[in-house]
């Protein structure tokens, strides 16, 4: 699997709800609160409020936000092929997965050196 491959949700399991480093790394869209607290926390959750993270529904990685087996996603970033960042093709909400809870519908495309030969 790689970014842009087209993937389909297998084991709903294989996702990661909660884990605000993974998706500030991978470059998930989630609230201003959340970018702030692991700012400032210094991976402390002491005094996390869980009740306003999830309630920012704007972004695209909401906090404790699940994702459906069947859902159509593609992948936007991936940390050595095991924690990625997906977004769903019908609604563009973004979720962590491992890759074993994904199956590959479609792979990238990618050019062919010969596609630049004059």
């Amino acid at each position: 699997m790689r970014v842009g491959d087209t993937v389909k949700i297998s084991h709903s399991g294989y996702q990661y709800t909660t884990y605000l480093e993974k998706a500030v790394e991978l470059g998930a869209d989630i609230s201003l609160y959340i970018r702030e607290y692991i700012r400032l926390s210094g991976g402390s959750y002491s005094g996390f409020d869980y009740r306003r993270a999830r309630a920012d529904r704007k972004c695209k990685w909401i906090y404790d936000y699940e994702a459906d087996k069947g859902d159509v996603c593609t992948v936007i970033n991936m940390d050595h092929s095991v924690h990625m960042l997906i977004e769903r093709v019908y609604d563009g909400r973004q979720f962590l997965f491992d890759g074993d809870g994904l199956t590959v519908v479609e792979k990238k495309v990618m050019f062919d050196d010969e596609d630049f030969l004059i």
